[in-house]
């Protein structure tokens, strides 16, 4: 399965890029965004290949792509993670970029929950992306 899921992506893949995080080189794959199913803006660490959609403004890929690298290697299996990922994350947006970044995150959390609700309604990712989002609705 891991086979076929990196080769979709690979068939999906427009583009890979790289960002440096804690010295570390991450590549990750811009991807078509006529991934199907998927919800607007998507973003994912499929079986360690960090992913994006081409949707996503080019400026606030890094921050993102930090996030899933975050949130399943350091804090796989811990809950909360996706609040925890998401707090680091944030520290990467530049700061006239903030409150826009702000609100399309908010954004982009409703459109997950709202397509795992749909397609995938017993994922654990719906309660951490709640808390990501509540978070994001509390500020």
């Amino acid at each position: 399965m891991e086979n076929t899921f990196k080769k979709r992506l690979e068939e999906l893949t427009i583009e890979t890029d790289e960002v440096e995080y804690e010295g570390r080189k991450i590549t990750y794959a811009v991807i078509n965004a006529d991934l199907s199913p998927s919800p607007r803006y998507f973003v994912g660490y499929g079986n360690g290949n960090p992913f994006i959609s081409e949707e996503v403004p080019e400026s606030y890929r890094i921050p993102m792509i930090i996030h899933e690298v975050v949130e399943f290697e350091k804090f796989n299996g811990i809950e909360g993670r996706c609040l925890e990922a998401l707090k680091l994350e944030l520290k990467q947006v530049p700061i006239e970029q903030y409150d826009n970044y702000w609100n399309f995150r908010r954004a982009v959390f409703y459109e997950l929950i709202a397509f795992l609700k749909k397609y995938e309604p017993n994922s654990p990712l719906i309660k951490e992306a709640l808390k990501s989002s509540d978070y994001l609705a509390m500020q």
